[in-house]
């Protein structure tokens, strides 16, 4: 073990590190994990759509699932090996204040990239994920967000934990693996050693935030599109604006407000859209005189329906505006109360 200095807190370190790909563990683990939640999330999407438009659930075979999952995970593989050579790399720094990372140039082009394609080629899916991987290019956390660490030394990494998920691992080159170790844990000790009223600004989140979060975006895109007089091109356009309300839940700082204003611009335009649809006239034989027409607004069929439609499109529009008005701020943490 190399030599550590007396006080393993002070000062700063940085180190930039090629992060193998498919040959590690903690990749393959969170990219299996998250495409199987994923897929999940999806059958369950679909299914309660059955339910709401036809009545019944409709389910694609689990063998598709499985499927899917391979396909994706081939894909993972390939791309891991042959645009980025296994290894992407980042520069972490620890210093007094926290620990941070910042991705190397040639992931922050191929996010760009990314972007630039799914916008041309109107492949919201593609652009959803360049901007959530664009959003997390860089990052920090203070060491008052850091719950717990776990080293990894076989493998030279460092996991921090905010109490219930895994925030950062940090990959270190054997030279400097004790003296980080050393570093966060007298850091993180230390901030488990300060008075509690420093946690009261944290913007933490506990898990029933993100799934409170995902539930009522996913639940709030269905509502808009229970009105069955809408066009093909209105479903499509709620599903795209659905995209980026749910995402503002899971990214912070400018990004969520970017991401938010978007979600805004498109969800009143979608309600400017049914406002329009609804206000639309049409005519139908009458049913007294064949040969006479009675004239009539759509939003007269389907009336409840319309309303819930309008619902939906109403809390799209207060969960992006909370996003650009900077409100989704996080309570104080469980650390932070008991320390009262």
């Amino acid at each position: 073990m190399s030599e550590q200095p007396k006080d393993a807190s002070a000062g700063s370190i940085s180190w930039e590190y090629g992060i193998p790909l498919a040959t590690n563990p903690f990749m393959l683990w969170d990219f299996t994990a998250v495409t199987v939640i994923s897929v999940l999330g999806f059958y369950l999407l679909l299914g309660i759509m059955g339910l709401v438009v036809n009545g019944e659930m409709v389910l694609p075979p689990f063998q598709a699932a499985f499927i899917f999952i391979g396909i994706l995970l081939g894909l993972f593989l390939l791309v891991s090996l042959l645009l980025f050579g296994n290894r992407f790399s980042a520069t972490f720094t620890v210093d007094e204040q926290g620990v941070g990372y910042r991705v190397g140039s040639r992931g922050r082009w191929l996010t760009g990239a990314a972007l630039a394609v799914g916008i041309l080629s109107r492949r919201p899916g593609l652009v959803g994920a360049a901007l959530l991987a664009q959003a997390r290019e860089t990052g920090r956390y203070n060491w008052d967000d850091i719950r717990r660490t776990t080293v990894h030394r076989r493998l030279r990494v460092v996991s921090l934990d905010d109490g219930w998920h895994t925030v950062l691992r940090l990959y270190c080159p054997p030279d400097i693996f004790d003296e980080v170790v050393a570093r966060v844990q007298a850091h993180v000790a230390e901030a488990e050693d300060r008075p509690g009223p420093r946690d009261e600004h944290r913007p933490l989140r506990s898990p029933w935030y993100f799934l409170g979060w995902s539930a009522v975006s996913i639940v709030a895109t269905i509502m808009t599109m229970v009105w069955p007089w809408l066009e093909d091109q209105d479903y499509r356009l709620s599903l795209l604006v659905g995209l980026p309300v749910f995402l503002t839940g899971f990214v912070s700082g400018t990004a969520r407000q970017l991401i938010g204003a978007a979600a805004v611009i498109g969800s009143l335009y979608f309600l400017a859209r049914l406002a329009l649809a609804a206000l639309a006239g049409f005519e139908y034989p009458s049913a007294e005189t064949p040969d006479a027409w009675v004239g009539t607004y759509t939003f007269t069929l389907d009336s409840g329906a319309l309303a819930v439609a309008a619902l939906g499109g109403a809390i799209r529009v207060a969960m992006s505006g909370l996003a650009v008005l900077g409100r989704l701020d996080g309570p104080p943490t469980r650390r932070a109360r008991r320390s009262r």
